[in-house]
């Protein structure tokens, strides 16, 4: 059993030092998402990649939020930065816009999320402070 782990082991750093690391990345598929949602999910994900300057980044969509009252949409996304290992989490938002007009390179954003929920922009965004849309 030794000898068999001292091969292994050997395997493995050879294959570090003669092929570099070796890394495995599973690409998990975005969530499933409304079709009016569906519809702009390309071009907001490489737009917020584009935004953040992570061009080599896997954007994977998690999911979103609407309001009817006032327009609030908020699309939720998971970067992988490469070597993609550690993961982030981005949010791209829109207010007083239907649905159907979202432009994602006219939605605002923020990268560093802990929490949807309870993230205090996000917060300040879904709270009656905001000013009434305009008709």
């Amino acid at each position: 059993m030794l000898l068999r782990i001292g091969l292994s082991l050997t395997a493995v750093l050879l294959a570090i030092t003669v092929g570099g690391p070796l890394l495995v990345t599973v690409a998990v598929p975005d969530l499933e998402a409304p079709p009016e949602v569906e519809r702009i999910l390309p071009q907001a994900k490489r737009y917020l990649a584009g935004q953040l300057d992570e061009f080599t980044a896997v954007v994977r969509y998690i999911g979103w939020e609407h309001r009817d009252r006032d327009d609030l949409v908020i699309l939720m996304f998971e970067l992988r930065p490469f070597p993609y290992v550690a993961a982030d989490r981005a949010y791209l938002v829109s207010r007083c816009t239907p649905i159907e007009d979202l432009d994602p390179e006219r939605m605002g954003g923020a990268r560093g999320v802990q929490d949807f929920r309870t993230d205090a922009e996000l917060e300040y965004l879904r709270s009656d402070a905001q000013p009434a849309c305009e008709a």
